[in-house]
Order: structure tokens, then sequence, then C-alpha cells
């Protein structure tokens, strides 16, 4: 028979457990999100180094960048290749038909695509005399600590702002780069992915014709 003490005994051990298993549990959600405002807010000064250096540099050589092309995009790219996944972002554009490609043709397009990106960037920024970028917040996916979302506003001197948002996909070398960039709502890397496949279609599957025409201004 069951010893009435006994179970009066082990009542306030089990209670005692389940204490030290919630103030162990409130503890790890605790340093949890401890870490997590870390990430993000290591992640915004990040993003908002590269950007302001980029910015510092342009203002410094916008008369050489006008006279030398290549100087900017030369530049450009050492800024802009901290904090873009180019690679990512261009396989991504071509989507199922990169499979379909050979492997000088996508790196062909990795380099158009950037090559055309640069361009875009040229126009926006050797034309405005202050461009202010602010970055208001970065995000860790809390379902992938491999993804994150950084939230900006670019401000031109016309007074004009546009709301950027870049998604971020920590790589192997466990640096986080932007994959994906959405402007004032408009999903840019979904964009190009469908100009990429309409392109083949127009094109009849000839990708290297795809590759040769492509420009980042009439992928809008």
């Amino acid at each position: 028979m069951r010893h009435p003490v006994s179970g009066q005994l082990k009542q306030p051990f089990l209670v005692l457990f389940i204490s030290w298993v919630l103030v162990c549990w409130c503890f790890l959600l605790s340093s949890s999100a401890a870490a997590e405002a870390s990430i993000n807010l290591e992640l915004k000064h990040y993003i908002s180094r590269s950007m302001n250096q980029l910015i510092v540099k342009l203002k410094a050589h916008k008369t050489e960048y006008k006279r030398d092309e290549n100087l900017f995009y030369r530049d450009l790219n050492v800024e802009l290749s901290k904090v873009i996944d180019f690679r990512r972002i261009a396989l991504k554009v071509m989507g199922k038909h990169g499979r379909l490609a050979t492997k000088a043709q996508r790196e062909q397009f990795i380099r158009v695509f950037k090559k055309s990106l640069y361009q875009t960037y040229a126009q926006v920024l050797l034309d405005n005399n202050e461009v202010e970028v602010s970055v208001i917040n970065a995000i860790l996916n809390p379902r992938n600590p491999k993804k994150a979302k950084v939230n900006m506003l670019i401000k031109s001197a016309s007074g004009s702002s546009y709301d950027v948002s870049y998604a971020l996909h920590k790589g192997k070398d466990q640096t986080f780069r932007v994959e994906n960039i959405v402007i004032m709502g408009i999903n840019v890397g979904l964009a190009y992915k469908d100009r990429f496949q309409q392109q083949v279609k127009a094109y009849k599957g000839n990708i290297k014709t795809v590759i040769d025409n492509w420009t980042f201004d009439k992928a809008a």
C-alpha cells in the first residue's frame, strides 16, 4: 500500500523541479533574446557603416568618377561587394534557366548583371548632389538565424525619399550579405527573375542571347 507520507514528500520535490525547469527556460529565453538583440544592432551598424563609406567616397571623388567611369565602377564594386552577394542574386534571377546554362554562361551573366546594376547606381548617385541613407532597423529571422532583414530610408537632395529593404543571408564565411532588395514595395529579385524568364521565351530558349542583350534599366 502507498504510504501517504511518501506522497507528501514527493510533491514538494516535484514543485521544486518544475520551478527549476521554468527558471532555466526563462533564462534561456532571455539569453536568446539578448543575443538576438545584439545581432540586430550589429547588423544595423554593419549596413549603416558600409553604406556611409560608399556615400563618403562618392562625395570625395564625384568629379573624378564623372570623368572616369571605370574608376567609379571599381570603387563601387569594392564597397558594394562587402554587403551584396551578386552571385547569389544573379543566379536567383536566372532561376531554373541557370541549371540549363553552361558554367561560362552563368559566370558571364553574373558579370553582366553586376555591371548593369552599377550603371543604374551611376545614374542615381552621380546625378544627385546629396544622398542620405538612414538605416532604420535590422531584424534577425527568429526561425532562421542565417536570414535577416534591414530596413532603410534613402533621401535625395530634391527631398524625395525611398523605403528600401535588404534581405540578407549568412554565407559560409559567416558574413551577412544582401540577397534581395525591395524598393518602395517592389521586389527587385522577383521583377528581374520574371524579366529573365520572359526574355528566354522571347529568344526561344537561347540563354546566350538573353545574356548578351541584358540591360538593367530595361528590366524594370
